[in-house]
């Protein structure tokens, strides 16, 4: 698997893995009112370094995710992070956060990893709490229009990452149906 930077004509794919304004509100603190490829071309634009994560040397992305400086929290964080739901239960978005720690360390120096995560992301909290991240606070982030808040956990973890350090930690399952953000274990076989 490789991390590379993020190419733009992958933005209507990236778009299709997000289902619908529920999952976009999980995915983003921003409050966008619209799945599209120009949302996805938004973030990468207002990105520090936008990557996707390659299953395959020339394959399309199975992930995408973004590093950032951002100005409410200390040093570097990864955002807007996302799998393939044809790709979901299979250990990709726990290699797309290793990786983009990785990039924070070797890369920049960073000795830590921070990301923001919607209350309701049970198994996007469970995963990060699996890899080493802590809770640093809970905090309500409002849209910019003033009509939408939500409840969020800005979250650290110390870097490196140990590689492949997943293998043995089981993670919760849910009786959700896959979807962004929830149960993540699809029936791949249908």
């Amino acid at each position: 698997m490789e991390l590379q930077p993020f190419n733009p004509r992958h933005a209507p794919l990236v778009a299709s893995w997000i289902p619908d304004h529920a999952a976009l509100c999980l995915l983003s603190i921003d409050h966008e009112p619209v799945v599209s490829p120009d949302l996805i071309l938004r973030w990468m634009e207002r990105a520090d370094h936008p990557f996707m994560l390659l299953n395959e040397p020339d394959a399309p992305p199975v992930a995408y995710g973004e590093l950032i400086f951002p100005r409410d929290f200390p040093g570097i964080a990864a955002q807007h992070v996302i799998v393939d739901p044809r790709f979901r239960g299979r250990g990709f978005g726990w290699t797309i956060i290793e990786r983009l720690g990785h990039a924070a360390h070797a890369r920049f120096g960073f000795e830590r990893l921070g990301m923001t995560v919607d209350a309701n992301n049970d198994f996007a909290l469970a995963l990060l709490a699996a890899m080493g991240f802590a809770t640093l606070g809970r905090r309500l982030v409002v849209s910019p229009n003033g009509a939408e808040q939500s409840a969020v956990f800005d979250l650290s973890a110390p870097l490196p990452f140990h590689p492949y350090q997943h293998r043995g930690i089981e993670l919760p399952q849910t009786e959700e149906k896959p979807g962004y953000g929830r149960g993540l274990r699809a029936d791949l076989s249908s």
